[in-house]
């Protein structure tokens, strides 16, 4: 029915907000630990840090969801999914950090005018997202959750 079909397609909020409070909480700690300023931009620690707890999600989410397939299903290739949420262009994942990354760095300067700044880009980030979440949310469940919809794909097609 078509509720199954948008249901499969829905990103959960807590996942959603977990890509959120994860990217913020790095940037913010940053520009108040004094690891990010204008000139070098963030530690690369942090970026390292963010991108180990990405891929180490997606490959147990892969592994999950290779084990939770029916037995007669073949095991999609998950490479791409796994590999191209943390590139740049390619993944919405790193996009949010980036826009937090822009917060963290307009807090890092600790002027009236900078916390205008990161307030309008905070804004700016809510509004998109919730626009997002609820105009194109198969698009967005795709960017977020990329195993989990190849593997949702990968069931559709199967003759069995």
């Amino acid at each position: 029915s078509e509720d199954d079909t948008l249901s499969e397609y829905h990103v959960p909020l807590w996942l959603h907000l977990w890509f959120h409070v994860f990217s913020a909480s790095l940037a913010i700690s940053s520009a108040i630990g004094d690891r990010m300023d204008m000139q070098a931009g963030v530690c690369w620690e942090v970026y390292v840090l963010w991108f180990t707890a990405q891929l180490s999600g997606s490959v147990i989410q892969a592994m999950y969801m290779t084990c939770t397939m029916p037995s007669y299903a073949p095991v999609p290739y998950f490479v791409g999914p796994i590999v191209l949420p943390v590139l740049p262009v390619t993944g919405e994942p790193l996009d949010i950090f980036k826009d937090w990354l822009f917060v963290g760095l307009a807090l890092s300067r600790r002027t009236c005018l900078s916390f205008v700044f990161a307030a309008i880009a905070m804004g700016i980030l809510l509004g998109s997202n919730i626009h997002m979440r609820h105009q194109y949310p198969k698009d967005l469940a795709w960017m977020l959750t990329p195993v989990k919809q190849l593997c949702l794909a990968q069931r559709k097609e199967s003759f069995l």
